[in-house]
């Protein structure tokens, strides 16, 4: 379990310093940012799920 969550908090830190670079936010826009930080990571697939057929299907936290 260790392993998913330093990969989880390294995903943040890396999406955080591409949107951010050097900027200084207020708290308001901090808050704005990390909810679209945390919808992104939401929406990424958890799994591929092979079917019978050849085609793969992706399995997310919205689609499972």
């Amino acid at each position: 379990m260790g392993g998913y969550w330093k990969r989880l908090v390294c995903s943040i830190k890396e999406s955080l310093l591409e949107l951010l670079k050097k900027a200084l936010l207020d708290e308001e826009k901090l808050k704005t940012t990390l909810c679209e930080v945390e919808a992104y990571l939401n929406a990424r697939p958890l799994i591929f799920i092979k079917t019978i057929s050849t085609n793969a299907t992706l399995c997310s936290r919205f689609n499972c």
